[in-house]
């Protein structure tokens, strides 16, 4: 039986057993065909069920599974073979390949209006109760050894999403030359019950896979443009047993800026309502069914459904929570972005959380109330990818999982890809540059994991700093004197903020520097003959520092300067624009968000660490 292990050195292994496949409207192996030997004399007739480690597994129709090594097999059942694989057409001289199923043209994208549609906006009273997420119930999941990429070179994974029992994996092959095509799609998907490749789709075009309907009727895909341009449609497909039906297709962003015409996230909730975002910049839900346009923000960081799809939760200036069926607005909260921000309900749709920079904000969605605000360890970034909660008191940002509860950066999984919730487990890929990516389900945290922070916590002495503890500010790293007591007065108001007590002298110290770095670079005017000119261009570092007994517990910083283009104006230099466009950031020290909660150093920022490993 499939199951995934942690051994004694923390890595995650994978242990994938033979099990049956379920049905879905992916490919799959339509019935028994006669295999031959490499004479031609041996003939039987079966179903071909897997290969790997070099044999072949049948199943005869008398019901009985044979193994029988591909050595063995004719040329022509050796091609069946790896297209069942791999799910490509591989040429073998000398054999007729089958003929590849492949879609149809798609469809034209209709351009998506947002003039006239109504805006999301802050409810008159915030509806709480009216919020009521009922999770889907899945069966635990089993990890999978997915496809190998086609090519090591040119065939990327894209993404994966998931549904009730299944998973989808993502590929593009955007190179011409190995098949004489203009690149093709590969979509993969695996029973998550049984841990097993169910079936695979080819098509030709290059697509990401965007989201998939909780049935797996339904994909979302983005039509990727040649050249690296923005990728604006988005289309509507139906697997069809080798192939898929290619439904509808629209534009949502190409009547606005045409630098925020990208389409970014695109989500399936219920009764076929489709949000859709464009990058820091507009939001919206359309009807899949009809064309229409719902409900609209002109500014959007953002998005993501709740377990059961009905609800959206769209991240801009404020944080809104939505009723997909009808387009209201049932609630909003405040949010203060610094650089954007991904946002994910828990698995059991009873919290909310969003992540700007290194700020973790987390809601109870019955009340509205804040449940936490964190400040996270400096390597904790987060992507849509890689945001997601665990359990209902443990989220995963990035490679770091944060214990809620009790504030804690509890322990750092490397190689994690990609992530999502599913049910009570998680599901990581990991590929560490391999040909073959891994979906691995697991429980986080492990139970070593627990019982350290169970073990740390019992000793009372985990924390150099929590809420009330004395700490002073230190400016003297600060060049600019005339900005020091700026600096000190602004720190002092963010402990107070976090609150820390902001005291003189102590074991405790907040530190502010600014450190600076200059290099040479090479600029040119646009349309003009102008000899290319090198120009001194400075970095600057604004940097805070927590202290304890003069080693580092905490830090955050902030990067100005360092421009890798510049704007003159009239008969300005381009060292003067250079120089102009590089300052230190001293509002840092006044706005920068201080945690409540530090760990003693000695440690990386966690309690413990392990590697996600295929």
């Amino acid at each position: 039986m499939g199951h995934t292990i942690l051994n004694r050195a923390g890595l995650l292994s994978l242990a994938v057993g033979c099990l049956l496949i379920g049905e879905s409207l992916f490919a799959q192996s339509v019935g028994p065909r006669k295999w031959k030997d490499l004479t031609g004399k041996f003939e039987i007739e079966a179903t071909y069920v897997s290969f790997e480690g070099g044999k072949v597994t049948l199943k005869q129709t008398d019901g009985e599974v044979v193994e029988i090594p591909i050595s063995q097999l004719s040329p022509a059942d050796v091609q069946y073979v790896l297209k069942e694989k791999s799910g490509v057409s591989l040429s073998i001289p000398g054999v007729s390949p089958d003929e590849e199923a492949k879609s149809a043209t798609g469809p034209t994208a209709a351009a998506i209006r947002w003039a006239g549609v109504p805006e999301l906006s802050l409810p008159a009273k915030n509806n709480w109760g009216a919020i009521r997420i009922e999770p889907p119930v899945v069966k635990k999941a089993k990890s999978s050894r997915l496809p190998n990429t086609r090519d090591f070179v040119f065939e990327k994974f894209t993404n994966f999403v998931a549904g009730r029992g299944f998973a989808i994996a993502g590929y593009n092959f955007p190179e011409p030359h190995s098949f004489g095509k203009k690149g093709t799609t590969r979509l993969v998907r695996v029973n998550l019950e049984s841990g097993k490749v169910e079936g695979t789709i080819i098509t030709d075009g290059i697509f990401s896979l965007m989201d998939v309907s909780p049935s797996g009727e339904e994909l979302v895909m983005r039509v990727e443009s040649p050249n690296a341009g923005k990728s604006t449609d988005l289309e509507i497909w139906r697997p069809a047993g080798k192939t898929v039906e290619r439904k509808k297709a629209f534009a949502p962003f190409v009547d606005g800026d045409q630098f925020f015409q990208q389409v970014e996230m695109a989500l399936l909730g219920v009764n076929g309502r489709l949000v859709v975002t464009s990058y820091g910049e507009r939001a919206g839900i359309i009807d899949v069914e009809t064309g229409n346009p719902i409900a609209t923000t002109p500014k959007a960081h953002g998005a993501c459904l709740s377990p059961d799809r009905k609800y959206a939760a769209i991240l801009g200036d404020s944080l809104f929570i939505v009723d997909l069926a009808s387009g209201e607005t049932l609630a909003s909260l405040p949010v203060n972005l610094s650089s954007g921000g991904v946002v994910a309900f828990s698995p059991d749709g009873k919290r909310l959380a969003a992540q700007s920079g290194l700020s973790l904000t987390v809601w109870d969605l019955s009340t509205g109330e804040t449940y936490r605000e964190e400040v996270l360890p400096g390597g904790a970034t987060a992507s849509n990818e890689r945001f997601a909660w665990t359990s209902p008191n443990h989220i995963l940002v990035g490679e770091t999982l944060f214990d809620l509860e009790n504030h804690l950066p509890l322990w750092r999984y490397s190689g994690v890809d990609n992530s999502l919730s599913y049910g009570a487990s998680t599901l990581v890929l990991t590929h560490f540059g391999q040909q073959t990516p891994v979906l691995t389900a697991v429980t986080l945290p492990h139970p070593a994991a627990v019982a350290m922070a169970r073990q740390a916590l019992a000793s009372g002495n985990l924390f150099a700093v929590r809420p009330g503890t004395s700490v002073s500010v230190d400016v003297s790293a600060i060049p600019d004197a005339g900005e020091q007591a700026r600096a000190k007065s602004g720190l002092e108001s963010r402990l107070i903020a976090a609150g820390l007590k902001p005291v003189t002298g102590g074991p405790i110290v907040l530190k502010a520097s600014v450190e600076t770095s200059s290099s040479q670079r090479v600029f040119r005017r646009l349309g003009t003959l102008d000899a290319p000119e090198s120009v001194t261009v400075t970095e600057y570092i604004a940097k805070v520092e927590m202290l304890v007994d003069g080693k580092s517990a905490w830090q955050n910083a902030s990067r100005t300067g360092g421009a890798l283009s510049l704007m003159t104006t009239g008969n300005e230099s381009l060292q003067d624009a250079a120089s102009k466009s590089s300052r230190p950031n001293y509002g840092f020290f006044s706005e920068v968000k201080l945690p409540q909660y530090v760990l003693r150093p000695g440690g990386a920022g966690h309690l413990g660490a392990d590697s996600v490993a295929p």
